[in-house]
């Protein structure tokens, strides 16, 4: 039996039949070499069961892939440790399967001319409607006001129609990775081509080695 501290955390960690691997600290989640087992102890040491992939004794974590570079356009990198989105990185060490789908939904922002209705609109709206109230009991210009109302009213239901109305409808496709706990993440993507691309190369990533 091993034990040794993490350089990380220096927390005290058993590495039972695991001497020389490579380990997964659970408190730090960094990944940790094990000591070798002394000369003394290589009896003992054969003697020792290996750890179980489901025990709670600290396991030895998914082989690293071979640095291979399987899918890169300038901006989207997948290689056999990760997928990389500009300064953003997914690990693939924990991930054990991939999925994909693709789906419609309004357009997160509003754009500039719907902003500038909305503004415009209900700015003009009150003044107008302002102006109306005020000159309407005036005589002579009660029809000026009237007319001032109107269109006050008018441009007040055009800016919170410019509120209301969603925005158009963008299509938007994801990849899903899915670790051995059964979490999953999903990646956005504007474009379905570059969704299937990094799809694909995702699955050759993690493909078994041949």
């Amino acid at each position: 039996m091993s034990a040794f501290s993490c350089p990380n955390c220096q927390t005290q960690l058993t590495a039972e039949g695991l001497d020389g691997r490579r380990l997964f600290c659970p408190t730090c989640r960094q990944e940790v070499e094990a000591p070798p087992a002394a000369p003394a102890d290589l009896e003992a040491f054969a003697s020792v069961p290996m750890a179980q992939p489901d025990s709670e004794a600290v396991r030895p974590l998914r082989p690293r892939r071979r640095a291979e570079v399987y899918y890169d356009d300038g901006f989207i990198q997948v290689t056999g440790d990760g997928l990389l989105i500009g300064d953003r990185r997914y690990p693939l060490r924990h991930v054990v399967d991939v999925e994909k789908f693709g789906e419609v939904r309004p357009e997160r922002r509003k754009g500039p001319w719907r902003v500038a209705g909305i503004v415009v609109g209900c700015t003009l709206g009150m003044i107008l409607f302002q102006v109306g109230v005020n000159i309407a009991p005036i005589p002579g210009l009660g029809l000026a006001g009237l007319i001032a109302l109107v269109l006050g009213v008018g441009f007040v239901v055009l800016g919170i129609t410019c509120a209301l109305r969603s925005g158009k409808k963008i299509e938007e496709h994801a990849v899903v990775l899915i670790d051995h706990a059964g979490s999953e993440e999903e990646i956005w993507f504007r474009g379905e081509d570059r969704r299937d691309k990094v799809f694909a190369a995702l699955r050759d990533a993690l493909a078994p080695a041949g």
